[in-house]
């Protein structure tokens, strides 16, 4: 309801919006794409309104699935997005929202109309659902797994992510605009799952799987619903700079 969205906010009177609301179960937007656009889109509308209007805050997380993967090297900020399914196009639909709010319908790139920051992230970890609970707990029923090992990217610790999230807010000078918010480094599915594995392991937890018993496979042999990019790396360059 976006009309109650934007009749609470003005009502709460914040100073910074921090979005964290996200429809992000990958597969399900592919039979139900509207309603990942209601989420990832079109709920922004009221808030980007409100910023607008009152020229306030808004930090915005967006996800490494605007690309579509071909890309032989990290991806940085003002790389073409073509995202290849239905959740990184909403996503991406969502972005386009808040620039057109900050910039207008032209693209005028001069100063915003409100302070803003998209922070583009991928692969998280922490408390919740996420894949590393995953693996743990497939680790504990099967006695072998078989884990995608052509699909790169970098992990992300929310807890690291919340406090860069915060320490950008308290920044006085900082531009508006788009940036790429993952640690260093490069991996797949598959050396996660080994790391988590082996690294539990050695702390005394007990699987019913042998270590030796996880198998690589190629993206195409696993049965899902929406593609995804076999390059998720991000660079964050322009963050670090």
């Amino acid at each position: 309801d976006l009309n109650s969205v934007f009749e609470i906010i003005n009502k709460v009177q914040p100073q910074i919006i921090i979005n964290t609301a996200a429809y992000t179960a990958v597969d399900d937007a592919e039979n139900d794409p509207d309603t990942a656009m209601a989420i990832n889109a079109n709920a922004l509308l009221p808030i980007v309104r409100y910023c607008k209007l009152n020229n306030k805050t808004l930090l915005h997380f967006s996800t490494d699935y605007v690309f579509n993967g071909k890309k032989n090297f990290p991806y940085d900020e003002n790389d073409i997005c073509d995202p290849l399914n239905q959740y990184g196009y909403s996503k991406l639909s969502g972005e386009r929202i808040i620039l057109e709010y900050a910039y207008g319908t032209r693209k005028n790139f001069n100063a915003p109309k409100f302070c803003f920051y998209i922070l583009r992230s991928s692969w998280f970890y922490g408390a919740g659902d996420n894949f590393i609970l995953k693996i743990l707990n497939l680790a504990k029923k099967k006695d072998q797994l078989e884990i995608v090992s052509d699909q790169f990217g970098v992990p992300t610790s929310t807890n690291w992510l919340a406090a860069l999230s915060l320490c950008i807010l308290k920044q006085q000078d900082m531009p508006s605009g788009i940036y790429h918010a993952v640690p260093a480094g490069r991996t797949n599915w598959y050396e996660i799952s080994k790391f988590v594995i082996e690294y539990a392991i050695n702390l005394g937890m007990k699987f019913k799987l042998d270590l030796n018993k996880i198998y690589p496979i190629a993206a195409s042999e696993y049965p899902i619903l929406a593609n995804r990019p076999k390059n998720s790396c991000l660079s964050a360059q322009k963050l670090i700079a």
